[in-house]
């Protein structure tokens, strides 16, 4: 039987590969409006605009220090399985187990805040949400777990029987 806190572990590894898989699927796109009175030699006023679409995986050049900050939105849950397995003390676990919640939390609102900024959800934008607001009840679960952990009274030895 599998543990409660392995169980939560395990959800945040599959939640952890869903987000690294969404670094290569269209998060959202935008349809680009024309400006009234802007004359462009290569767009007509007969051709409709082209939807854009943003896929990080394909904007990020990989010599610029600046973008690989998008790698690393998506690629920190990944590296931080080394980290969870390296700690055994409970409080430890609970400070590493805090600060992947902040991170989480933190990337979820940013990531929102990019697609939201961009325009139509697209189907990668819904699971990488969806993977990190998992990833955050997870993180949230194992946190509440730890600590009830740290907190509940050591089992007290049986009295002496004569």
């Amino acid at each position: 039987m599998i543990r409660p806190l392995h169980r939560l572990e395990l959800l945040k590894r599959v939640a952890s590969l869903i987000i690294a898989a969404c670094l290569f699927l269209p998060l959202c796109q935008c349809t680009p409006k024309a400006v009234p009175g802007a004359q462009d030699s290569v767009q007509t006023q007969a051709a409709p605009a082209e939807p854009e679409v943003l896929v990080i995986g394909q904007r990020i050049d990989y010599q610029d220090p600046h973008d690989l900050f998008g790698l690393l939105l998506f690629a920190w849950p990944l590296l931080a399985w080394p980290l969870r397995r390296r700690v055994t003390r409970v409080l430890t676990t609970a400070i590493v187990n805090l600060a992947e919640l902040t991170a989480a939390v933190a990337t979820l609102i940013y990531l929102y805040d990019i697609i939201a900024l961009w325009g139509q959800i697209r189907y990668g934008g819904v699971m990488a949400l969806g993977a990190y607001g998992v990833y955050c009840l997870a993180a949230i679960g194992t946190l509440i777990g730890l600590l009830r952990k740290m907190l509940s009274p050591l089992p007290s030895a049986p009295p002496p029987t004569s």
